[in-house]
C-alpha cells in the first residue's frame, strides 16, 4: 500500500513495516530490481527490415552493470520477438556490437545491484536498411 504525506511517499510491506520511497538507491539495504523498456521502433514506416549493428550507451554517473536486451519483431502484432540478444554494459563500455535484424526493434535495460545508479542520456543505435516488405516501394 502506498500513501503520501507532506510530499513524501510511503509504502508498507506485507508485515506492515513502513518504508519511505524515493530515498536512496536500495530497498532497505537490498538490491532493488529495475527496468526500462522502449516501445518497438521501426524505420520507413515499417516497410523496411533493419539490421541493428550496435548500441551506443549514454549513461552518466553509472554505478554497476546494466543488462541490455535488444528484441526485433517482423510484424507489429507479434508478442514473441523474432530475435533477441543480450549483453552487459559496464561503466567503461563504449559500444555494444550487435548483429540482429527485423522490421521493429525494442530496447530493454535492466539492473539489480546494491548501490546501482545511473542517469540515462540520449543513447544511439546503429542501424541500416536491410530490405523492403513485399509490395513495398
Amino acid at each position: 500500500m502506498l500513501f503520501r504525506s507532506n510530499s513524501k511517499t510511503y509504502g508498507t510491506d506485507e508485515n506492515g513495516t513502513i518504508f519511505e520511497h524515493e530515498i536512496g538507491l536500495d530497498a532497505d539495504g537490498l538490491a532493488m530490481p529495475w527496468f526500462i523498456v522502449t516501445a518497438p521502433m521501426n524505420i520507413d514506416g515499417g516497410k523496411s527490415l533493419m539490421d541493428v549493428q550496435g548500441y551506443i550507451p549514454n549513461f552518466q554517473r553509472q554505478v554497476g552493470d546494466i543488462e541490455l536486451t535488444i528484441s526485433t519483431y517482423d510484424l507489429p502484432q507479434m508478442t514473441t520477438p523474432t530475435e533477441t540478444t543480450t549483453d552487459t554494459i559496464t561503466e567503461t563500455t563504449g559500444i555494444v556490437d550487435l548483429n540482429i535484424s527485423g522490421r521493429q526493434t525494442a530496447i530493454r535495460l535492466d539492473g539489480f545491484q546494491v548501490g546501482g545508479d545511473f542517469r540515462l542520456g540520449v543513447s544511439d543505435i546503429e542501424i541500416s536498411p536491410a530490405g523492403t516488405r513485399r509490395g513495398g516501394p
